[in-house]
């Protein structure tokens, strides 16, 4: 997946808290690789979960 992938998907995030985004208990499954910050984000751009060093083939969130 690459940076230009997700653009759309992140104007809608913008500005707004996490918690505002997803219930706590929506995200007490995930595990530690990336942490729940980053397992979350993946979740929210639709995004395979991984713990690769990099996001995006081209870069990085």
């Amino acid at each position: 997946m690459r940076l230009t992938d997700v653009f759309d998907k992140l104007t809608t995030l913008y500005y707004r808290p996490f918690s505002e985004l997803k219930r706590q208990e929506d995200i007490s499954g995930f595990t530690i690789n990336k942490g729940n910050t980053g397992q979350f984000l993946q979740e929210l751009l639709d995004m395979p979960n991984n713990s690769h060093l990099t996001d995006f083939e081209d870069g990085e969130l």
